[in-house]
């Protein structure tokens, strides 16, 4: 009655082995990007020259470019209440936006200047 019963749990012990290691694997990256906290940052450059937007998290790091006349939405992580940006412009130049305030799940909104 139970002939051929060892057989086919020997063939079948590599695949629940596989399926249980599968089971203990987590998807830490995915978890992380739930945990990870973002702002919103909305640029509206009404300059002509193009330029480039740094945000300050310990060390400049570059978020994104937003052409002359134009508007340009990033996202970066959270770290403060306060942020300041930093902006270069292509012809030359760079300088600092003023400080904004707020928390997370706010559109943070920063204006370069067309008199520049």
């Amino acid at each position: 009655m139970f002939a051929g019963t060892g057989k086919r749990i020997r063939k079948g012990l590599p695949f629940l082995a596989l399926l249980a290691a599968a089971g203990c694997v987590t998807t830490g990256g995915a978890r992380d990007d739930r945990d990870r906290e973002e702002i919103v940052i909305e640029v509206q450059n009404d300059n002509f020259n193009q330029a480039t937007v740094y945000y300050p998290d310990g060390s400049s790091r570059r978020i994104g470019i937003v052409g002359g006349k134009s508007k340009a939405t990033f996202r970066v992580e959270w770290y403060h209440p306060e942020v300041e940006l930093s902006v270069r412009l292509l012809t030359g130049g760079s300088f600092r936006l003023r400080p904004r305030s707020g928390g997370r799940g706010e559109i943070w909104r920063f204006i370069i200047p067309a008199n520049l």
